[in-house]
């Protein structure tokens, strides 16, 4: 089977998982990444780029507001339906961990 190119699999990402590409769109901004050059489907494409801590901290409060304001999202980005803020600051924080570009380091 012939490898996806990464423009590929951004197309199936936004196809299929539109929520997740808001999200992955919104880190890439921040962090001030180009999210074309970004190949996800490398295993370890996270751990490519670099995002200051306030960065982090900013995709932190954007994304826990974007769960809690959108059923859809959180359906697509996580196990609970409900509206409750503390459960979408843990799930904004558990895919920031997973899925969030390293922090740079404090000079």
């Amino acid at each position: 089977m012939n490898k996806l190119t990464k423009e590929e699999v951004a197309l199936e990402i936004q196809t299929n998982k539109p929520h997740v590409w808001i999200v992955l769109s919104k880190m890439c901004e921040l962090a001030d990444v180009d999210i074309a050059t970004v190949d996800f489907f490398d295993d370890r494409w996270w751990c490519k780029s670099t995002m200051t801590r306030k960065a982090s901290d900013d995709l932190l409060k954007w994304l826990t507001e974007y769960l809690y304001n959108d059923k859809d999202a959180r359906r697509e980005l996580v196990t609970f339906s409900s509206k409750n803020k503390k459960m979408c600051k843990e799930a904004a924080n558990a895919f920031i961990c997973w899925y969030g570009f390293k922090i740079e380091e404090d000079e």
